[in-house]
C-alpha cells in the first residue's frame, strides 16, 4: 500500500535537556539493538514505523509523559486529527517510542501498564490514518519531565490542563474540609456537581471537576473516611503539580 507523504515536527530546545528525538525511518531501528524486547516489539509493528518518533533521554530527569498530535490531510483539507497523551510514570527507559495511539505506544515500550496487562501485537494492524490520506503530519507536541519541566510548543495544553486539574482538585479538598465531617453534605455537593447538565461540554476544568466529584462520591460510598480522603487528594495534588515550564 502506498504511504502518504509523512512530515515530522519535533520540539525545539531538546539538546539543552540532553534529549534527542528522531523519526523511525528505515534503519533507525538499529538504535534499539541493545534493547531486545523493544526491538522485538518493533519488529512486529513494521508497518507503523513511519509514524513513530524515537526519544532518547540522556538527562538526569525521567520523562513521565509525552503528547503526540496526528493531522491528516487530503489536499489542503484536514480530514482527521488525533492526540495521544501518554503517561510513562517514573520508571520509563532511556529510549521511548511514541506513536499516534496510546495502545500502540504501550505495546512498543517496556513500561508497566497501570492494570498490569499489555496490549498484544494486534494493535499493530489497526490503521493509523484514514484511507485516501495524501499527507500526514506527526507532531511531538510536548515532553514532560519528572521535575515538572514541559518541553515543546504544548499546543495540546499540558500546562493549562495541569493548572485546571489542580484547581478542581483543590476545590474538592476545600469542600471536604468545609463539610466538617458531615458526609451527607459532601454527598449532596458531589451529586450536584455530577448531575449539573449545564457543565457538560464545558472546558477541561469542568470535566475534571465532575471526574473528581465521581471519585469522591465513590470512595465515600465504599466506606472511606473524610479525613483519609482529604489526605489522599492532597497527595494526588502534589503528584500532579507541574512546577515550571521551560522550552
Amino acid at each position: 500500500m502506498l504511504l502518504p507523504l509523512i512530515t515530522y515536527s519535533l520540539p525545539p530546545g531538546l539538546e539543552a535537556h540532553k534529549i534527542t528525538a528522531y523519526s523511525m525511518t528505515a534503519g533507525a531501528e538499529r538504535a534499539l539493538s541493545h534493547q531486545s524486547d523493544q526491538a522485538q516489539r518493533l519488529g512486529e509493528c513494521k508497518a507503523a514505523m513511519p509514524y513513530l518518533i524515537g526519544v532518547q533521554n540522556q538527562s538526569n530527569e525521567t520523562i513521565v509523559s509525552m503528547v503526540m498530535r496526528l493531522i491528516v490531510f487530503r489536499g489542503s483539507e484536514v480530514v482527521q486529527t488525533g492526540v495521544n497523551e501518554k503517561f510513562f510514570g517514573t520508571s520509563s527507559s532511556s529510549l521511548l517510542l511514541m506513536a499516534p495511539r496510546a495502545d500502540l505506544t504501550t505495546f512498543l515500550n517496556p513500561v508497566p501498564a497501570t492494570n498490569g496487562v499489555l496490549p498484544d501485537s494486534k494493535v499493530c494492524n489497526s490503521p493509523l490514518h484514514m484511507a485516501g490520506a495524501e499527507r500526514v503530519e506527526i507532531q511531538l507536541d510536548s515532553i514532560t519531565l519528572l521535575d515538572g519541566t514541559v518541553i515543546g510548543e504544548d499546543i495540546y495544553g499540558v500546562v493549562d490542563r495541569s493548572e485546571k486539574r489542580q484547581l478542581a482538585l483543590d476545590d474538592m479538598i476545600t469542600r471536604l474540609r468545609a463539610a466538617r465531617g458531615n458526609q451527607a453534605t459532601v454527598e449532596a455537593q458531589m451529586r450536584a456537581l455530577i448531575e449539573d447538565s449545564a457543565r457538560v461540554g464545558q472546558d477541561f476544568y469542568a470535566s475534571e471537576h465532575r471526574a473528581w466529584a465521581r471519585i469522591v462520591r465513590y470512595q465515600l460510598n465504599n466506606g472511606e473516611k473524610l479525613e483519609e480522603l482529604i489526605g489522599q487528594l492532597r497527595a494526588a495534588l502534589e503528584a500532579k503539580l507541574l512546577k515550571n515550564r521551560k522550552n
